[in-house]
């Protein structure tokens, strides 16, 4: 059994602290603004869990766009940026705003978080005044660091996995099918407070047990087989 968190949220240090801790890079990039794409790393910088978003972090300001299905969400989630619902694309709202600004912007980016086409829609909505720049993978090196309240959601999710996993094992028994355990699991998960799986639960029987990452399925649980489970467990992102 493995037990991992997932995607995490702003904690002790908030959100006003991280982008603050983000800033302090921009000298070493030699950036005056910050584009951030991937999601997890939005959620972390300002508690936007939404499906779709873009951060822009600049010296003095940070913007989140977003579509309008989450005008409410962002509003109640977010804190410490402003939030931008964008009608005619995410992209599109993002270069406006860039275009706008005087003088040029040196943008640092992802390019492990962003499609080829996706950086040349961006390239062309933001216009020439804008030098694209590595990031140097500056948002991860913050998560490295977990603070106190992310420490102690993290031992949170380790304890309810571990939880379910002792649930779960007087159920495997002979005829029981792997998607049969794995919807056990994933429904312990949330009856015990956690929002849901931090990825696609593993369980696996007999021959397929060999499998680095076997997907559940209708098979049956044969006497005296070996069962692999692997799990985890969301608690507060």
């Amino acid at each position: 059994m493995a037990a991992r968190a997932s995607r995490e949220v702003p904690s002790r240090g908030g959100p006003k602290d991280r982008l603050g801790r983000l800033r302090l890079s921009f000298s070493g990039l030699g950036v005056n603004a910050f584009l951030v794409s991937h999601l997890p790393n939005i959620c972390y910088l300002c508690g936007f869990s939404g499906s779709a978003g873009l951060l822009l972090v600049e010296e003095g300001r940070a913007t989140l766009f977003t579509d309008s299905r989450y005008t409410f969400q962002a509003r109640e989630e977010v804190a410490g940026v402003r939030v931008h619902i964008a009608k005619r694309g995410l992209i599109r709202a993002f270069g406006e705003i860039l275009k706008g600004r005087r003088g040029r912007t040196r943008l640092a980016f992802s390019a492990a978080h962003m499609s080829v086409s996706e950086k040349s829609a961006a390239e062309a909505a933001a216009g020439s005044r804008v030098r694209w720049v590595s990031d140097g993978n500056a948002v991860e090196k913050l998560r490295a660091v977990k603070e106190a309240g992310e420490l102690e959601t993290i031992r949170e999710a380790a304890v309810l996995i571990s939880d379910v996993f002792q649930q779960v094992i007087p159920l495997v028994k002979p005829g029981v099918t792997e998607l049969e355990l794995a919807a056990e699991i994933e429904h312990r998960i949330k009856s015990g407070g956690g929002s849901g799986p931090s990825f696609e639960t593993i369980v696996a029987s007999g021959p397929r047990s060999a499998w680095a990452h076997a997907r559940p399925t209708s098979k049956s649980l044969s006497e005296s087989e070996l069962v692999v489970f692997d799990q985890g467990a969301i608690i507060r992102g």
